[in-house]
C-alpha cells in the first residue's frame, strides 16, 4: 500500500515545524555533545572530529550534569517514581484494602522498568535532548521473554505536530536501516513484492531503506486512540488502530511548551549565546596565553645580530652597541579568565547547576547549601509540571499498558467484589516538602538561639520533633 497523501501532509507539516527549530537546535548539539547527528545530516555524515573544533567544554559538562540530576530527581532508580492513587474518593475501608494491591501493581510496574533498558537510553539521550526542549522515547514490547524495550529518538530523526487543544496530533519518527535489518524490525508485517524481491538479492537486501513509524491520533472523548502506521520507502507495511491512555509507542516529552509549535523549549537554548562567546573567548585566551608564554620579541636589524633561528640558553651573539631587544606586551589575560568565569556560571545557573560554589575564601554554609537547593527546586517547578504530565506518567501510562497486554497486571484493582481505576499521583509535592523541613529547620535554630537552652531541652520532644519532620 503507499503512502496515503494526508500522512504525506503531516510528515511534511513535522519536517516544516522541525525546521523552524533546527539552527537552534543544531548549535546545542554542536556545544553540548558535538558528536550526535544534527537536523538535516545525512546517513553518511560523520561528526566523531566535531569536538576538535571546540576551545571550551562547559556546556558539554552542564548538559551532562543536567541531564543526570533531572534523571535522578524525577525518576530515581533506587525509588519508585510516584504512587498510585484511586480516580475517585473512596471510604476509608476501602482504601486500606486497596493498599496491598496498589503496592503489588507499583512494584510490578518499576520492576518492569528497573528491568529494562530504560535508563540506558534515558540517560544516554532522553535526558540529554531536554536541555534543547524536546525529548522523545520508543517503548515496545518483543516478547514475554524479553524486558521492556526502549529507544531514545533524536531530534533528526523526531516527526511532531501540534494539534488541538496543545496537545501532540502526530508523533513519529523517520530513520533508515538495512532492508534486510528493517525485515528482522517488522517479521509480520504486510511487505510488498518489490521489496521482497530485494531481500532476495544479496547485493540488494543490505542497502538502506528510509522507514518511518508515525502515530496520528484520533479525536474520541471516550478513549485515547491513535492510527498508528509502519511504512518502509514510501509503502505501508502495516497498520492499526491503538486505543488507551499508554496505546501510543511514541513518548514525547517538553519541558517547556508554546503554542506556536509543537516543539518544546529548554533550559540550555537560552545559554547558547552564553556558550558561544565562553567558546570564542576560550579562543582568545588560548592565543594570547601563548603570547604570553613566548612573547613577540623586536630588534634593531644592526647587519650583526641576528636571532631569527631562535636564541639557545648559554649562547654567546654578537650585536652592535646601542642596539636594542624588546619584548611586545600581550594582552590582559585576567580579563579572559574574569569574563570567562561570568559566562561559565550563566551557563551553570541555565542548567540549574550554579551552586553552591565557593567564590571568595568562605566556604558556604549547610544552611546556603540547603536554600539554594530549595531555590533551584522552586525553579524547576514550573517547567517540571510539563515533565511529569508527559515524561514520568507518559512513561509509566506506556508501561502499564504493556504490562496490561501481557497479562501481567490486571487494567482494573479489585477490592472484594469492586472493580476500581487508578491513577499515578504526580510527586510534585517532594519539592513542597522539602521548603517546609527548611522553613522548620530555620524556626527552631531561632527559637534554640533566642531561649534559654534548657528551656528549650524541657519544652521540647526532641523524638517527636524529628518524627514529625520528613519527606
Amino acid at each position: 500500500m503507499a503512502l496515503p497523501p494526508e500522512l504525506q501532509q503531516r510528515i511534511s507539516a513535522c519536517k516544516t515545524d522541525r525546521s523552524r527549530h533546527q539552527g537552534a537546535i543544531n548549535d546545542f548539539l554542536r556545544l553540548a555533545d558535538p558528536v550526535r547527528p544534527r537536523i538535516g545530516d545525512s546517513s553518511g555524515t560523520v561528526r566523531s572530529d566535531e569536538a576538535d573544533d571546540l576551545y571550551d567544554a562547559m556546556l558539554q559538562e552542564v548538559a551532562e550534569d543536567f541531564a543526570s540530576d533531572t534523571l535522578h530527581r524525577i525518576m530515581p532508580r533506587e525509588s519508585d517514581w510516584l504512587k498510585y492513587e484511586p480516580e475517585k474518593v473512596l471510604p476509608d475501608e476501602v482504601q486500606a484494602a486497596l493498599a496491598d494491591p496498589l503496592k503489588q501493581r507499583t512494584d510490578a510496574i518499576f520492576s518492569a522498568v528497573r528491568q529494562s533498558n530504560f535508563y540506558g537510553e534515558a540517560g544516554a539521550e532522553w535526558a540529554f535532548d531536554l536541555g534543547h526542549g524536546t525529548a522523545a522515547l520508543i517503548c515496545n514490547d518483543h516478547g514475554k521473554g524479553e524486558p521492556l524495550s526502549f529507544e531514545a529518538i533524536g531530534p533528526h530523526q523526531l516527526l511532531i505536530e501540534r494539534g488541538a487543544r496543545g496537545r501532540l496530533s502526530a508523533q513519529g519518527r523517520e530513520f533508515q536501516l538495512p532492508l534486510e535489518e528493517a525485515f528482522a524490525q517488522w517479521p509480520g508485517a504486510d511487505w510488498p513484492a518489490s521489496l521482497k524481491r530485494k531481500l532476495a538479492n544479496k547485493q540488494q537486501k543490505r542497502l538502506p531503506v528510509c522507514c518511518i513509524e508515525m502515530a496520528v491520533r484520533v479525536y474520541d472523548p471516550g478513549d485515547e486512540k491513535w492510527n498508528w502506521f509502519v511504512a518502509v520507502d514510501n509503502h505501508v507495511i502495516h497498520r492499526e488502530t491503538l486505543i488507551g491512555a499508554g496505546s501510543c509507542p511514541i513518548v514525547v516529552t517538553r519541558w517547556r511548551s508554546i503554542s506556536s509549535t509543537a516543539w518544546g523549549i529548554g533550559p540550555l537554548r537560552k545559554a547558547l549565546a552564553d556558550a558561544k562567546s565562553l567558546d570564542q573567548v576560550a579562543y582568545l585566551r588560548l592565543k594570547n596565553l601563548g603570547k604570553q608564554v613566548d612573547p613577540v620579541t623586536v630588534y634593531d636589524d644592526d647587519g650583526v645580530l641576528n636571532p631569527e633561528g631562535g636564541i639557545g640558553a648559554g649562547m654567546w651573539l654578537p650585536r652592535l652597541p646601542g642596539s636594542k631587544i624588546d619584548q611586545l606586551d600581550a594582552g590582559e589575560i585576567a580579563v579572559a579568565y574574569y569574563e570567562g568565569g561570568k559566562l561559565g556560571d550563566n551557563i551553570r545557573r541555565a542548567g540549574f547547576q550554579s551552586g553552591p560554589r565557593q567564590e571568595g575564601k568562605t566556604p558556604p554554609t549547610a544552611f546556603q547549601w540547603r536554600e539554594q537547593q530549595v531555590e533551584e527546586g522552586r525553579r524547576l517547578e514550573q517547567p517540571t509540571g510539563k515533565l511529569y504530565e508527559e515524561g514520568v506518567i507518559a512513561i509509566l501510562n506506556r508501561v502499564e499498558h504493556l504490562l496490561t497486554k501481557r497479562g501481567s497486571i490486571q487494567p482494573l484493582v479489585q477490592s472484594g467484589k469492586q472493580a476500581i481505576r487508578v491513577r499515578p499521583l504526580s510527586p510534585l509535592a517532594k519539592q513542597q516538602d522539602g521548603e517546609r523541613i527548611v522553613n522548620a529547620n530555620n524556626l527552631l535554630t531561632a527559637w534554640r538561639n533566642t531561649l534559654d537552652p534548657q528551656i528549650v531541652a524541657a519544652s521540647v520532644d526532641t523524638v517527636k520533633t524529628l518524627s514529625l519532620i520528613h519527606i
